[in-house]
Formats: structure tokens, C-alpha cells, sequence
């Protein structure tokens, strides 16, 4: 029996190994009409066999492409979780350094602007403080040019020469007084008192005493 059904396994692996003239693989048992019983059992049993190895395989071979599938498909989002998680750490960072960056040219502007607010403060204060002194010149230039005429009025007095007194006796007669002598000016005048009396007077003659 045992030998019978090596003999039937040979004869099946022959029959499955044989082709066709067309090149194609013969499929199924191979079964002919000259075979005997034991054979024909034999056949059977060893492409059953055959057929259950084969399913076995590929069922280990499905078994081991779905494993490897799953490990993959593991590594895969493993891998995708990694950088999901590096690409949200990256634009968290990015967007706090964006931030500070932010921050930081907001501070320096405001900076920037706090000068020049105080620099334009100042010359705001240095153009008030300017005008001020220029309308204090003005307004010294003014005084100085209305006491202008005065000043010079002054300095041509002072460099005038003074005029000569007059003599002793020799007045100029007031309005009014009768002059003595000749009408011309610059003579002596008395007053009409004066005058009278002395013309009331009479007149001395003075006497050499004889030798």
C-alpha cells in the first residue's frame, strides 16, 4: 500500500510537472484510462495534497505579506506621527520666534519713535527759546532806535562849544526898557525910573584945588 501510493506521488509529481504541447502547466490530477484503481487513488490523494500544501503556502505567504503589510503600515504612521509631531514643534517654535521677532521690532519702533518725539520736543523748545530771544532783540533794537534821536540830541549838545558870558554891566535890556543912548542893540538900557531920576540929578563939576 505504501508503496503503491509512493509510486502513485512520483507518478503525480511527473504528471504535474508535465506540459502540454502548447507550453501551458497540465492543472488537475492528470487522471488516464489505463490507470488502475490504486493509481487512480493514489493520484487523488497525492494532488489533494498538493493542493492543501499549496493553499498552506499561500495562506503563510498571506499571512506573512499581511504581517509585513501591518508592520509597515506601523512604521508609516509612526513615521507620519514623528513628523506631524516635529512639524507642530517646528511651527510652535516658529511662530513664538515670529513672535518675539514681532515683539521686538514693535519695542524698538516705539523706540525709535519715543526719540524722535523727544527730539522734535526739544526743537520744538529750542525754536521757542529762539523766537523769545529773537523778540527780546527786537523789541531792545526797538527801544534803542526810538532813544535813538535823543542819544544823538545829547552828543551834539555836549560837542557843541559853550558861548562866551557876557560882560560885567553890559545886559541886554529886557521888553519894555528904554535904552540909553542909541536904539542899536547890544548898548546898556535902564529902566524908566532910572532913567528919571537920573535925569533929576544935576550934574557935578570937579574942582582942582589951586596950587
Amino acid at each position: 500500500m505504501a508503496a503503491s501510493a509512493s509510486a502513485s506521488a512520483s507518478t503525480l509529481a511527473h504528471a504535474g510537472t508535465t506540459s502540454q504541447p502548447s507550453g501551458q502547466a497540465v492543472l488537475g490530477p492528470c487522471l488516464y484510462d489505463e490507470m488502475s484503481e490504486p493509481q487512480l487513488v493514489a493520484a487523488l490523494n497525492a494532488w489533494g495534497s498538493a493542493r492543501d500544501r499549496e493553499a498552506q503556502q499561500l495562506r503563510a505567504d498571506l499571512t506573512a505579506t499581511q504581517h509585513s503589510v501591518s508592520g509597515a503600515f506601523v512604521q508609516a504612521q509612526a513615521a507620519v506621527q514623528e513628523l506631524v509631531a516635529a512639524f507642530r514643534v517646528e511651527v510652535t517654535a516658529m511662530r513664538q520666534t515670529t513672535l518675539y521677532e514681532a515683539q521686538q521690532s514693535l519695542e524698538r519702533l516705539t523706540q525709535v519713535v519715543d526719540e524722535a518725539r523727544a527730539r522734535f520736543g526739544e526743537q520744538d523748545a529750542r525754536f521757542s527759546t529762539g523766537l523769545g530771544e529773537l523778540a527780546q532783540r527786537l523789541q531792545a533794537a526797538d527801544a534803542w532806535a526810538r532813544d535813538e534821536p535823543t542819544r544823538v540830541a545829547a552828543l551834539l549838545a555836549a560837542a557843541a562849544p559853550a558861548p562866551p558870558a557876557p560882560a560885567a554891566g553890559w545886559l541886554t535890556p529886557p521888553a519894555g526898557v528904554q535904552q540909553l543912548g542909541a536904539t542899536s542893540p547890544g548898548r546898556l538900557a535902564v529902566g524908566p525910573a532910572l532913567a528919571t531920576n537920573l535925569a533929576a540929578r544935576p550934574l557935578k563939576t570937579s574942582t582942582r584945588p589951586s596950587d
